[in-house]
């Protein structure tokens, strides 16, 4: 009975080796194939890689310089309106200012200033409290 467990035994083991030698050169003989499969694979890459470049350049030139161009003329849009406030800087403030610097230097109170401007009482308030800042000799 111990031989043959022993013949078992020796016969897996003998098995168990012939078949890691058989996946060991079966390992091998795929390594040494493989480098001319890389090679044309990388040549095959390299080849579509420079056909995308050559076409993304030309094709993409066209659409940056129309964005560009948008860009340039959307910002242009939105500078006209600071410019032409710019210009204004010199200009004297409306007659509404005016009229209301001389209703308050007459002492009117906010209703009165209200009725002869047509605006708000609360309008007519803020303006007020905005002229009481703006005097040299205001107490705050």
């Amino acid at each position: 009975m111990n031989n043959s467990i022993a013949l078992v035994i020796c016969s897996t083991l003998l098995g168990f080796c012939l078949s890691l030698i058989v996946i060991a050169l079966l390992q091998k003989k795929k390594n040494t194939a493989s480098p001319s499969r890389d090679k044309k694979q990388i040549k095959r890459l390299e080849r579509k890689l420079n056909q995308a470049l050559a076409t993304d350049n030309r094709v993409a030139s066209t659409p940056t310089f129309r964005q560009s161009l948008d860009k340039a003329s959307l910002t242009t849009e939105f500078q006209v309106p600071k410019l032409l406030n710019q210009a204004r800087i010199h200009q004297p403030p409306p007659e509404k200012y005016t009229i209301f610097k001389k209703l308050i230097s007459q002492g009117l109170s906010k209703e009165e200033i209200a009725s002869v401007l047509s605006i708000s009482t609360v309008e007519a308030s803020q303006l007020m409290n905005l002229h009481s800042m703006t005097k040299p000799n205001s107490s705050t």
